[in-house]
């Protein structure tokens, strides 16, 4: 059975006591069956049978209606979810694996999402979350299996109905299980996630990518591949992971003199981070090559509203900040020198000082057709050139202090202490401003948010002449009802 099927399978269970045998299995990969044990008192029992193994038991629901039973089923996924994922460093070492009790009514779950045309993917991937985080120590054999899976699932949705408080940990897991398993079996389809939801009056865009599954841009040709590459700079760089949200504002302006429709989109917050994976702090790495990591280098975030063929649309765009500014000092003048009663020098002195006054960031604003561009791009301040498409200069050995050397404690260093970036609207504000014929009023507005996010290593505290650039291409739509905002 295809384990797309998964849900289906369930809810189509007749009542036990119609059951021929006591005993009901569907195999969902080549080594996994899902089992359900009859009992007594119209109950069964679930269980994950990990052939060679072990047996996972998750415990009894009450079959009287099997629509109640898939979502006390879903409720025990997601509790469970957040059960391993607290205690996930003890999942190998022991035999005996005691999940959270399994409630009778579903206890932790909006029950709308069991009304979405999704639901029966987002149970499935539920499910498969569970498989993950209770067979870990066997799954790098189902890598490929699993990896086809979450490309088929509506794993956004997924995120979006087990909260914020479980994303991150879960995207963490996922991402140091796919770097271990990317290593031995490169798949054509790696795996990634970004999602757009609504929260409040903002629009949040999450992704999630592992180093190992982004796009190479620009490499030292000796480490070209980190998925082949061994030593312990090697396994530093492969356990690594993008994590950036967006946030974006939008405001709707309708006016009665007016004949447009004003639509403002701006940033609200920008983050992006590179979280090395704990499995590092477990390996024989040293304080030395924990500290080397990727940095953010360019960001380009695109927005196109979708509008119908013959609706006129304009676009105002923001300003860029500012090109360096450059200083010119001149000093001239003659310099006299007496040597002895009959000697003297006479020198003419002239000299040009030429200063740069350059940030890291350079923060921009285009437009192409109707899509308004963002773009942040990372300057390397010596050569004045991007990051993105220069390397480390040659005899950096030679200087006492390079920018990017020891920059995450740097009191001018383009990046947080975690290597991050944070850009919020109070700096890089400027927003975009659509014009709309009035006739769609009261309707909805699409507006497809692309982009790119390039990383960045260059050598922070390890000596290494390696060098490399990945690249990671996301596409979300978010809806904009057109109506005034309050």
């Amino acid at each position: 059975m295809a384990f797309s099927d998964l849900y289906d399978w369930i809810s189509h269970l007749p009542h036990p006591s119609q059951w021929r045998r006591s005993v009901q299995s569907v195999r969902l990969f080549k080594m996994v069956e899902l089992m359900a044990e009859r009992r007594g008192g119209g109950k069964v029992c679930f269980s994950i049978d990990v052939t060679s193994w072990r047996t996972i038991p998750l415990g009894e629901f009450s079959c009287e209606s099997m629509e109640v039973t898939t979502s006390c089923l879903f409720s025990f996924f997601i509790k469970s979810i957040s059960y391993l994922l607290h205690n996930i460093k003890e999942l190998g070492k022991s035999t005996e694996l005691q999940l959270p009790s399994a409630d009778p009514v579903p206890s932790n779950i909006d029950l709308s999402i069991t009304q979405s045309p999704n639901y029966p993917l987002i149970f499935n991937s539920a499910f498969l979350c569970v498989c993950l985080l209770v067979m870990s120590p066997v799954t790098d054999r189902l890598y490929p299996q699993i990896t086809q899976e979450f490309t088929q699932l509506t794993f956004p949705e997924f995120l979006s109905a087990i909260g914020t408080h479980l994303e991150t940990p879960l995207m963490r897991f996922l991402g140091a299980y796919f770097s271990a398993s990317f290593t031995s079996s490169l798949q054509e389809e790696p795996f990634h996630s970004s999602y757009a939801r609504k929260i409040s009056d903002l629009w949040k865009v999450g992704i999630y990518s592992p180093i190992v599954c982004m796009k190479t841009a620009k490499s030292h040709h000796k480490l070209c591949n980190l998925p082949q590459t061994t030593g312990k700079l090697g396994d530093a760089l492969r356990y690594q992971q993008l994590e950036s949200i967006i946030q974006l504002n939008h405001t709707i302006h309708l006016r009665h003199q007016e004949p447009y429709i004003k639509i403002e989109v701006g940033i609200d917050n920008l983050r992006c981070d590179v979280y090395p994976f704990d499995i590092l702090q477990a390996s024989s790495c040293s304080d030395v090559i924990a500290t080397e990591r990727y940095f953010p280098s360019r960001i380009s975030l695109s927005v196109t509203p979708q509008h119908q063929p013959g609706d006129d649309l304009a676009i105002s765009v923001g300003e860029s900040s500012p090109n360096p500014t450059v200083h010119n000092a001149n000093r001239s003048g003659l310099e006299l020198s007496f040597q002895s009663p009959k000697q003297v020098g006479v020198k003419a002195l002239f000299e040009t000082e030429t200063s740069f006054d350059m940030k890291y960031w350079k923060y921009g604003q285009s437009a192409q057709g109707v899509s308004g561009i963002f773009t942040w791009v990372l300057y390397d301040p010596v050569n004045k050139t991007e990051v993105t498409s220069s390397k480390p200069p040659k005899f950096s050995f030679m200087d006492t202090n390079p920018w990017y050397r020891d920059r995450y404690r740097k009191p001018c260093s383009p990046f947080n202490n975690e290597g991050g970036v944070v850009f919020a609207n109070d700096r890089y504000g400027k927003k975009f401003t659509w014009r709309l014929e009035r006739k769609t009023e009261d309707k909805i507005l699409k507006l497809k948010i692309e982009g790119t996010i390039w990383l960045t290593y260059w050598p922070n505290v390890y000596n290494t002449s390696f060098y490399e650039t990945r690249s990671h291409e996301f596409c979300e739509q978010i809806e904009i009802p057109l109506v005034k905002s309050k």
